[in-house]
């Protein structure tokens, strides 16, 4: 569509750097899209992530764990309340030249209950409870200068959601990305 709805600003801070093992802190503020039954607002979160990588040649591995906090909202006389959500990923980078890599991600994350409070009608005021989401995320990137990567990325993520009418469901995304370091 021609509206961006997820967007994040990110920055990265190495801790601990001795050759091949890496450890960065990683801060990153964005809006993404409401999902599952809860009015489609974009809405603003903080996500705080520890990462602790190898570093070799040809492939780069990673592990990280972050908690994400979401800022409680409110659209069309809806009110939604969040909690945290915490997340773990096994991220893998293929290095083939020193333009063109590709990543292989893959992910958990419990997604926290959600409060949905309807300003007009409290009597249909509803729940999500927490749930588990599993995926795995592909992306391509080419350099296009010394600091600065495009990509092009994949995801596909399956959670165990039961509320609100959902089931069992598969979420897709893609889309553009641009990576600098300054």
């Amino acid at each position: 569509s021609a509206k961006f709805n997820n967007f994040y600003l990110g920055l990265t801070g190495r801790i601990f750097d001795s050759g091949t093992n890496k450890m960065d802190i990683l801060l990153n503020v964005g809006q993404e899209e409401s999902l599952y039954g809860i009015p489609m607002t974009d809405h603003v979160y903080v996500d705080l992530v520890a990462r602790y990588g190898l570093e070799f040649d040809f492939y780069n591995l990673a592990l990280s764990a972050g908690i994400k906090y979401i800022n409680d909202y409110e659209d069309e006389g809806f009110k939604v309340e969040r909690d945290w959500d915490i997340h773990f990923a096994l991220e893998n980078e293929f290095i083939f030249t020193e333009k063109f890599t590709i990543g292989l991600d893959m992910y958990y994350d419990l997604l926290s209950k959600h409060k949905l409070i309807d300003k007009y009608d409290p009597v249909s005021n509803y729940k999500i409870k927490a749930y588990d989401e599993y995926g795995f995320a592909v992306d391509a990137n080419y350099g296009i200068n010394e600091n600065s990567y495009i990509g092009l990325y994949f995801d596909v993520a399956f959670n165990d959601i039961s509320d609100s009418g959902f089931k069992d469901v598969t979420d897709y995304q893609f889309g553009l990305k641009l990576t600098s370091n300054f």
